[in-house]
């Protein structure tokens, strides 16, 4: 290398690299997403003569106030759903032999429990599906869902998400319900279509009560009535999405 051009390349790394040093050090850091709460599925599986059950669930990791609503709410039920059946399921066993004349041992009773998780970067949402066959002409399907506010640590209400009164989100859910299921059916009679209103005004009465079952994305929340909420059984489960300003 030519020995004037030498010093003059030194020079020219000494002044620079610390220049470029310290740009490099005053760039912002990138913007970390947090990443959803990771959980684990429980699972809890009975046959007994009387019931058979199949059970299944969300845990969070250090997600506890909503560990602790899942899980009690799952467990305490089906304790109580198997304490009926037992005395229920004797009750019906003894009729149908000893009344009916029939000679086949009484199906057991079925209790399912079913979850979906919803998650965004704010909220946490579990809806658990329940499936309760005791006998009946058909088994019956129950909801319920819990939303956990991350930034509050606590568990809230469609109000809370919304940020709308009982009585808006009432009057949506109403709109949307009978434009899909009364509007929209063209083949119901005058006396179907005052049953359908009526089932749906009773059933989005403005209160916590008939719109606490709900999930949210962080863009839309997502209204959930059970079988004979808004609706006859056949209807099955009714769904509202309104978006969230």
């Amino acid at each position: 290398m030519n020995k004037k051009v030498f010093p003059l390349c030194m020079f020219c790394a000494a002044f620079f690299l610390p220049l470029l040093m310290i740009s490099c050090r005053s760039l912002p850091a990138a913007p970390q997403q947090e990443v959803p709460a990771a959980y684990t599925v429980k699972t809890m599986a009975e046959k007994l003569s009387y019931v058979e059950s199949d059970l299944s669930f969300p845990e969070f990791e250090s997600v506890r106030v909503l560990n602790d609503a899942v899980q009690d709410t799952v467990l305490k039920r089906y304790n109580n759903f198997k304490g009926l059946a037992r005395r229920n399921w004797a009750e019906l066993d003894a009729y149908r032999r000893e009344v009916l004349g029939e000679a086949e041992r009484t199906p057991p009773f079925t209790y399912k429990v079913q979850h979906q998780v919803v998650r965004s970067e704010r909220y946490i949402c579990v809806l658990l599906t329940y499936y309760e066959d005791d006998g009946g002409a058909h088994g019956n399907t129950t909801l319920k869902s819990f939303v956990y506010d991350r930034v509050a640590d606590k568990l809230v209400s469609a109000s809370d998400v919304s940020g709308q009164s009982y009585a808006r989100l009432s009057a949506q859910c109403r709109q949307k319900l009978t434009a899909a299921l009364v509007d929209g059916d063209k083949s119901l009679t005058v006396e179907q279509r005052r049953s359908l209103v009526s089932m749906i005004n009773a059933g989005t009465a403005a209160d916590a009560e008939h719109l606490s079952c709900f999930t949210t994305d962080g863009k839309t929340l997502t209204m959930y009535f059970e079988p004979y909420a808004v609706a006859p059984y056949a209807y099955g489960i009714q769904t509202v999405q309104l978006p969230l300003s």
